[in-house]
Order: structure tokens, then C-alpha cells, then sequence
């Protein structure tokens, strides 16, 4: 639109009628009317549980266990409340922390599904644009996490020492003698031929 005709407009009134239209223009005015622009609306980012749900969606195909599917919503729904109705974008390594160290040590397997599960779903949202990819992944192992949950106690196996094969005639003599059908099983697969450098088990 024009701002004033030269010279009758000097350059000064123009910039002045140029600002005063985009002042209009800021708080939804039409310059030439009273009439309400409709200003595009700012996109919401999805929360964690919304990119949960379309994440779940998509991989719902690809499972041949139907069970896979109530597994994932079950896991998120019960541990990853802290973090549901958070924008996906916000998530923070804090965030995913509240979520995992309460049951870290007493629940070992369900928090490492619980992690991985969370990593992934992250990893979507920054794929989909949902989240800057700068950001990083809070839930990624070998990530600050790794330095922030406690270790588990890994306590060394103790493994039985083997048999001699010396002692296996009277051992297997002896299992003979046992009732029950663990004992004949093991004693008749005992008695069948083997082959050349086999060892009966």
C-alpha cells in the first residue's frame, strides 16, 4: 500500500505512516479498516505422551506380538508419569532421571526397558522436527546418565566345579538307583553310543 505521494509526503511522514501501519498490523488491525487480521496461530509442540502415542502407532505394525503394544503403554503410563504432559521439547536429562531412578536398582530390567524406551521415543520426536536435534537425547546411556544413576551391585558368579570323568561310572551307577524320571532319562541317554570324540553327558 502506499504511504503518501512525493513530494507532497515527505520521507520523514512516510516512515511515520510506516510505523504506525505495522504497529496496526502487530495488534491484528487491517490498516485500512478496522477489520481483525487473523494472525497464524503458534504451532504447539506435542507432549511426551502425544508423541508416545503416534510413536506406538507406528511401530504397532511392525510387531507380531500384540502384547508388545499394551507392554510399551504400560511402561510409559506407570513410570513415566513425571514426564507425560511435558512439551516433547522440554525434556531434559532431570526430567527422564525423576522417571528412572526410583526403580533403577529395585526394578534392574524394567528401568533399562523403561530408558530404552524413552531414548527411542526421543529419537523419533527429533526425526519428526519436534524437538532440535542440538538438544541431544537426555535418555541416552553413554549420556550424562550414565554418570548420574547409581551403579547396580553386579555380584561375580559362581560357577560349580566340573566333574571329573573319572567319577562319572559311579556317578551315573548311582543316578540309576534314584527313582523318578529325571534320573532313567539322564542314565538312558548315558547308555547310547557315541561318536568318535563324544563324551557321554
Amino acid at each position: 500500500m502506499g504511504l503518501g505521494k512525493y513530494p507532497e509526503t515527505s520521507l520523514a511522514e512516510a516512515r511515520r505512516n510506516a510505523d504506525q501501519i505495522r504497529a496496526q498490523i502487530r495488534d491484528g488491525i487491517a490498516p485500512r479498516g478496522e477489520k481483525r487480521i487473523e494472525l497464524p496461530a503458534a504451532k504447539a509442540v506435542p507432549s511426551f505422551a502425544e508423541v508416545a502415542e503416534k510413536l506406538i502407532t507406528a511401530l504397532e505394525p511392525t510387531w507380531r506380538n500384540p502384547k508388545h503394544r499394551q507392554q510399551w503403554r504400560n511402561t510409559l503410563d506407570t513410570y513415566a508419569k513425571p514426564i507425560a504432559d511435558m512439551p516433547i521439547d522440554e525434556v531434559r536429562t532431570s526430567d527422564v532421571l525423576e522417571c528412572l531412578a526410583p526403580i533403577w536398582l529395585s526394578k534392574a530390567e524394567t528401568a533399562a526397558r523403561l530408558r530404552g524406551r524413552i531414548e527411542r521415543l526421543i529419537d523419533y520426536a527429533i526425526a519428526l522436527d519436534l524437538r532440535p536435534e542440538e538438544m541431544g537425547n537426555p535418555a541416552v546411556m553413554k549420556g550424562k546418565i550414565q554418570h548420574l544413576l547409581p551403579k547396580r551391585d553386579r555380584s561375580p558368579i559362581n560357577h560349580r566345579e566340573a566333574m571329573s570323568w573319572r567319577e562319572i561310572p559311579v556317578f551315573m551307577e548311582a543316578m540309576r538307583g534314584v527313582r523318578g524320571i529325571g534320573p532313567r532319562l539322564s542314565a538312558s541317554r548315558s547308555s547310547r553310543p557315541q561318536g568318535p570324540g563324544k563324551c557321554a553327558s
